[in-house]
Parts: C-alpha cells; structure tokens; sequence
C-alpha cells in the first residue's frame, strides 16, 4: 500500500463519465500507486467486492471509500454506524457546524471535506483541535483548483488561506484527493503536490499528504478490522515462533 494515494476519485458508479477500469488504467500512466473508489456513498456497500473486482489485473492497488453528506448529526450517526466496517475509508461532508464538529470528535471518520463555496467557517479551532487529537484528516480536493481559473480560483485559494491557517496551527493531517470525475481530471503525484503547494499546503506536508498519511489511515483500519488494535493506542504484535 505505499507509494502515492489519490484518495477521491469517483467513477460511473457515482456519477462519474469513467468507468473504474478506465480510471485505474489512467492512474498508472500518471504514476498513482493507489487510489480510492468514492463510489460507496451512492451504491450499496455490498457491491464493494464486485466493484474492486473490475480493477484486478492491474498494478495499482484499488480502495473503497464511502462518502457521507448528511442532514443531520442523527442521520450522520447512522451512516457512520453503517459504512464503518463496510468500506475501507469514511469521509464526511462538513455542510454545516455542527455537523462538522460532531464528525470531527467520531471514532469512525477517517476524513473531513469543505466545500470551498462554504459561506460560513465550520473548520474551526475546535474541530481543527478534535481533528488533531482523534488523528482525522482534512482532505484538500483539488477538482475545483483544476477546473477554475481567474477571479473564481482567486476566491477559493482566498478561502482555502482561511482554513489552512486554522488547520496548521492545530497540526491537522491532511490527505489530498483529485475529486476526478473522469479519468482526464486525474493528475500524477508530482502535479498534484504542486496544486496543493498552489492551495497553500507547505511542500513537506503536501508530499506527505499524499503518501504517509493515507497509508497510516488504511493501515489503521486495516488493523482494527482485522482486530489487531483492541483500544485507541494498544495494538496487537503478532510474535514469530520457531
């Protein structure tokens, strides 16, 4: 699993125009090691195995990641509960505060994403500090820094300034994501660092953004589904016998 990670990449399974295949075929041009499906917010989990089976034969390891946009704390509780041990990433869409600051403080959310056109600040010191303590990450997706030029990228590196500056000084990770909604919005690790350094993101944290972080997330989850950690902190070493 090491190597660099897009972590958001959506294919025909969730609105997109590529199909997985096409999409795992392009990201090995660009020199993606690893990529996640964000299909499992639209199409049953249950299909997970089915979907990742589209994507064998390749050399390029292929995740599943659940995209939760809910209404509410309740209905965000509920999915979480659902998705959890379904998929192998959750990520939660800060539409509001308080749901932001609920996600933010979950056991089961790997991630967090703000949508740049947010008109009010729900990455605050709180969420920045809960995020740091329960080691979520904020993901920078870069879609919109792609498809947008001029007084509108303007605007959102201008927004983006806001929450970085929040998110540093709280020493939040970050995971940065393409978004691509088709296989030509893909971009290789290297363009896709420097789009982050563009965003604001420091270059030693925007390459480890793209590397370590997401490997420390699937590790984790891969650990704790395998019931190698029994609590936050304690994890179960496996001893080599004779």
């Amino acid at each position: 699993m090491k190597g660099s990670y897009d972590v958001h990449v959506h294919s025909t399974h969730s609105g997109g125009s590529s199909s997985p295949a096409e999409i795992v075929s392009m990201a090995i041009r660009l020199g993606v090691q690893n990529i996640c499906l964000s299909d499992f917010g639209a199409i049953d989990p249950s299909q997970v195995d089915s979907l990742l089976e589209e994507c064998k034969g390749f050399s390029l390891n292929v995740f599943s990641r659940a995209d939760i946009s809910p209404k509410n704390k309740q209905e965000l509780a509920q999915k979480l509960k659902y998705f959890r041990r379904k998929v192998d990433l959750v990520t939660v869409d800060c539409s509001t505060e308080k749901i932001c600051h609920f996600a933010s403080t979950n056991k089961f959310v790997d991630i967090l994403t703000l949508s740049p056109t947010t008109k009010t600040p729900v990455f605050t010191e709180l969420v920045a500090r809960n995020c740091a303590k329960n080691r979520i990450a904020l993901e920078i997706t870069l879609t919109p820094f792609i498809r947008y030029y001029g007084k509108i990228r303007a605007k959102l590196l201008r927004v983006w300034g806001k929450i970085l500056s929040v998110a540093l000084q709280n020493e939040v990770m970050f995971v940065i994501g393409t978004g691509a909604f088709n296989k030509y919005e893909l971009r290789g690790p290297h363009e896709m660092q420097l789009l982050a350094k563009l965003v604001g993101l420091p270059q030693d944290l925007a390459k480890q953004s793209l590397t370590e972080t997401p490997f420390n997330l699937m590790e984790r989850r891969t650990l704790e589904r395998n019931g190698k950690i029994i609590m936050p902190g304690v994890r179960i070493i496996d001893e080599e016998r004779e």
